[in-house]
């Protein structure tokens, strides 16, 4: 017999991941699952900065920023992005940009959450 390992919360969880991804790949097929951290880790901080997320993710700016161009209106080769996320001017610092969700990133997080209930 085997040893059931999961208890209903940690069944909800996989539910949640597996969600996240397969709306990803829906969009976007080719869709790595770093790019769905960035993703996630924007939705959970918006207004940010590339750099807070490079630090919290422990990622190297060239990742940060392909993944980052991918996820937002255009793609580093300048083919069309996904649109989820975009980056707005820091009222602060003209220097800095901030990432946020682009409406279709909040519907994206939406429809997550649908799937879930």
């Amino acid at each position: 017999m085997v040893k059931n390992w999961a208890n209903d919360e940690d069944r909800r969880q996989f539910r949640v991941m597996m969600s996240l991804m397969g709306r990803f790949l829906a969009i976007w097929p080719e869709t790595t699952v770093q790019q769905v951290q960035i993703f996630s880790w924007i939705a959970l901080n918006e207004g940010r900065t590339q750099r807070d997320l490079r630090a919290a993710l422990d990622l190297p700016s060239s990742s940060a920023s392909r993944n980052i161009a991918l996820l937002s209106k255009l793609h580093r080769l300048g083919k069309p992005g996904m649109s989820l996320i975009e980056w707005v001017d820091d009222p602060e610092d003209r220097r800095a940009k901030l990432l946020q969700l682009t409406q279709k990133g909040h519907s994206l997080v939406a429809n997550i959450l649908d799937d879930l209930r």
